[in-house]
């Protein structure tokens, strides 16, 4: 499931409208840049524990009710 996860990923489009927040606002876009790719990996991470099979089983996909 990680690999279809990160094959699917969009990667977000900057903003549209460009504000000037100064230093300390660039600093706050870097940091929170390095969190959302962090918690990225650890999803894709986590993901990758589980397969299409075991989710299918899940929710019983396939199975007659």
């Amino acid at each position: 499931m990680g690999d279809i996860y990160e094959a699917i990923s969009i990667v977000p489009n900057e903003a549209a409208i460009d504000v000037d927040c100064g230093v300390a606002g660039e600093q706050l876009d870097v940091e929170l840049e390095k969190i959302l790719q962090e918690a990225e990996l650890k999803t894709i991470e986590y993901l990758r524990g589980y397969t299409i099979a075991q989710l299918m089983d899940r929710v019983q996909f396939f199975k007659e009710q």
